[in-house]
């Protein structure tokens, strides 16, 4: 019950810090929201830039299997990296984000057995993009 009760304390929090970016995107020029993006990253996945933005994309397969994030949490981390997705300006980060959101969905799928709709519609999006 107390486990419970946390994952969905934590979730919660999620998205508040999530809609906290969405709205500062309405308000806050584009540096601003993608520095909001990435300290929340920081703060609530520690998940660092050199770790999202690296060439090896074995490093951040790493970084999720030591985190052993559960479906909510990777559920959460997902909607992150789909709002990094979409602000990146980077052609090259924008692919790097791609690599590393299709790999969450991909994990969602088979670990979890996880399939929501709008996952779906994303990554194929970004399956199209990469």
């Amino acid at each position: 019950m107390y486990k419970r009760d946390f994952i969905t304390a934590e979730i919660q929090k999620l998205a508040q810090v999530l809609a906290r970016i969405i709205g500062l995107r309405v308000t806050l020029p584009l540096e601003d929201v993608n520095t909001a993006l990435m300290e929340s990253l920081q703060q609530e996945f520690e998940l660092y830039p050199d770790c999202l933005f690296s060439d090896d994309k074995q490093l951040f397969e790493d970084f999720l299997s030591k985190k052993a994030y559960g479906e909510q949490h990777l559920e959460m981390l997902s909607q992150f990296l789909y709002e990094t997705f979409n602000q990146e300006v980077e052609l090259i980060r924008k692919k790097q984000v791609a690599q590393r959101l299709d790999f969450i969905y991909e994990k969602l799928i088979h670990d979890y057995h996880t399939l929501h709709l709008g996952n779906l519609e994303r990554q194929k999006q970004i399956q199209s993009f990469k």
